[in-house]
């Protein structure tokens, strides 16, 4: 096998997925194949790789970092939480009810299932970068926790351990994790990593001295916090860090001195929020505002002379009927007709236009007990849901990489009056309007979002290649040079044999 080098963390969303992304952006530089694996992720922002199969969102970011393309290997195991119940993905595919109870009865088939994926996937590496689930240290999973220090052990890899330090506790989180962890386990740990600092780290220094003496594991970096990067959340954990402190955007609290922007996109925060990362972009734009509500009332009034453009949007979700009556009970639906009736826009994507349709008929009990619920009726569509889940990724006509992922099918009614529908790619309808009302069920295509509002089949009918094929590259970079100048490459460069 090749060489292995493994970053786990003292919890979840302290860093290790961007870390990850940015320290396979620097080693590709440097020349290496290095391939990123990650066991079992539990994650709502899922990616599909061309064979149509589903992995993590981060490591198809991390494959892109590292110059390759994502591989259904490189996350063997993606568990997607819906309601009290836990949909399993394995190698890609989604497992049956009864596939999923067999596959937890029996350990020995997730195990198989991860170490004959990592044996693909490092089949050409000359380095693989694995990142750990969760912490190490959660002793009352330890025996059934595959995806740290047993895939450590497997693969024999040397271990960094990263703290964030914007929680608070830093010091205590990495001395504690490593407390917790058997002799042979610690053993593997060769280095600490203080991520997502605020100010220098000059005051650091005596507690960095001291954590490495009673420890007896180095720093090997302290990583400043980098602002407003725009780089995918693993999941909606990242997304409540970024809207209120530690991950820097805070898109609830734009500015008061910055210009009004020509577009304000709102989008609903779902109980079940999936794959929300596309709407990155719109926040790294001056010309936008991205906020994220959870009740009408934080909906604004539109005022007759406000000339900023107006969008509510319903986002993907991994319980459309469950997040549906969430929005009845909430009173959102009399909120989105009086957007609409005061000039504003309404999208849905992937889930959000199954809820703007007539209805939803899932007979075969994907999300529930079986059953059919009335949508909100502002589109002329159907969703039915079927067993056999959509997978598949495609360019747009206007050069956009998009994806899909869904059990409803959408179909329109024979003969609406009023509707249009939106020439996504090759000639296949994946989008309708009505109105003011859009929807489409590929993720990504509604980036291409026109800024004066004349349409969504306006923008994306129009023949433009992409400048940048790959998406969050200037982020990468940006990213890599930062990690690259934090770290202590000395001992790097040593635990992974480039000394």
């Amino acid at each position: 096998m090749p060489r292995a080098l493994m970053l786990q963390g003292t919890a979840s969303g302290v860093g290790k997925s961007v870390l990850s992304a940015g320290l396979l952006r620097v080693l590709a530089r440097r020349g290496l194949r290095v391939v990123p694996f990650k066991a079992q992720n539990i994650a709502l922002n899922a990616a599909v790789c061309a064979d149509g199969g589903e992995i993590g969102r981060a490591q198809a970011l991390q494959a892109r970092a590292a110059g390759i393309e994502p591989t259904t290997a490189m996350n063997p195991i993606l568990l997607k939480a819906s309601g009290d119940t836990c949909q399993v993905i394995v190698r890609g595919a989604a497992l049956s009810a009864a596939e999923a109870t067999a596959f937890w009865a029996d350990r020995k088939l997730g195990w198989q299932a991860i170490t004959s994926a990592y044996a693909e996937a490092s089949a050409d590496a000359d380095l693989m970068l694995i990142e750990g689930a969760g912490s190490p240290a959660e002793i009352n999973l330890h025996e059934r926790d595959w995806a740290n220090m047993r895939v450590a052990a497997h693969a024999d890899a040397n271990v960094l351990l990263v703290g964030d330090i914007d929680r608070g506790g830093v010091f205590a989180h990495l001395r504690g994790t490593l407390d917790w962890l058997e002799p042979a386990e610690r053993a593997r740990v060769k280095g600490l990593v203080i991520n997502r600092l605020r100010g220098t780290a000059d005051g650091l220094q005596p507690g960095v001295r001291r954590l490495e003496q009673v420890a007896n594991v180095p720093v090997i970096g302290v990583v400043p916090l980098l602002a407003g990067l725009g780089l995918p959340d693993e999941d909606d954990l990242a997304l409540e860090q970024r809207l209120c402190g530690p991950n820097g955007l805070a898109t609830q609290s734009p500015d008061p001195n910055a210009t009004a922007p020509h577009t304000v996109i709102h989008v609903i925060r779902l109980p079940h929020l999936s794959n929300f990362d596309e709407f990155l972009e719109w926040e790294g734009r001056a010309d936008m505002r991205v906020d994220y509500l959870t009740e009408p009332s934080e909906l604004p009034e539109v005022a007759a002379q406000d000339q900023v453009i107006r969008w509510l949007v319903l986002p993907g979700t991994k319980a459309t009927r469950a997040d549906l009556a969430w929005l009845r009970a909430r009173g959102w639906p009399a909120a989105i007709q009086r957007l609409l009736n005061s000039g504003g826009h309404v999208l849905g994507v992937c889930g959000g236009l199954q809820m703007l349709g007539r209805s939803i008929r899932d007979e075969a009990g994907i999300e529930g007990p079986p059953g059919v619920v009335d949508g909100l009726g502002l589109l002329p569509v159907q969703t039915v849901f079927e067993a056999a889940k959509v997978t598949r990724t495609l360019r747009t006509l206007a050069g956009r990489e998009v994806y899909q992922i869904q059990h409803g099918r959408v179909r329109v009614e024979a003969n609406a009056p009023g509707y249009a529908p939106i020439v996504l790619h090759a000639g296949e309808r994946e989008g309708w309007t009505l109105g003011r009302v859009w929807g489409t069920s590929l993720h990504g295509a509604a980036l291409d979002l026109p800024d004066q509002a004349r349409g969504l089949h306006d923008a994306l009918a129009h023949e433009v290649v992409a400048s940048d094929p790959t998406p969050f590259n200037q982020a990468l970079e940006r990213w890599a040079d930062h990690v690259e100048a934090h770290l202590d490459w000395r001992i790097l460069n040593a635990l992974i044999g480039l000394d």
